[in-house]
């Protein structure tokens, strides 16, 4: 589920996905950190990880988040009008329209 969407993923992602979700753990030194809905805990009980810290997470594994997000958006854009883009990521249409040139 992404949200209240069920979402398909391919294999072998999709085995990955679910070893995550069965072995996810918050970082919380206080609270409850167990019954959660996030793939990716955070530090505070209840609250997913910070984009900030994913990417710090990722680096030192060769993924550079920001290069990938960007490649993503722009895919996207070349793919959808700007009304639905700017719609589904919450960004101005003025934006959305600039991303689809």
């Amino acid at each position: 589920m992404l949200g209240a969407e069920p979402l398909d993923l391919p294999s072998p992602l999709d085995d990955l996905v679910h070893q995550l979700a069965d072995n996810r753990r918050g970082h919380a030194v206080a609270g409850h950190t167990d019954n959660h809905p996030w793939l990716f805990p955070g530090g505070a009980p209840g609250r997913p990880i910070t984009a900030a810290h994913l990417m710090t997470r990722l680096h030192p594994l060769g993924i550079q988040a920001r290069v990938a997000r960007r490649t993503v958006l722009m895919d996207l854009a070349a793919q959808l009008p700007p009304f639905v883009l700017s719609k589904l990521l919450g960004i101005h249409i003025g934006t959305a329209t600039n991303w689809a040139h």
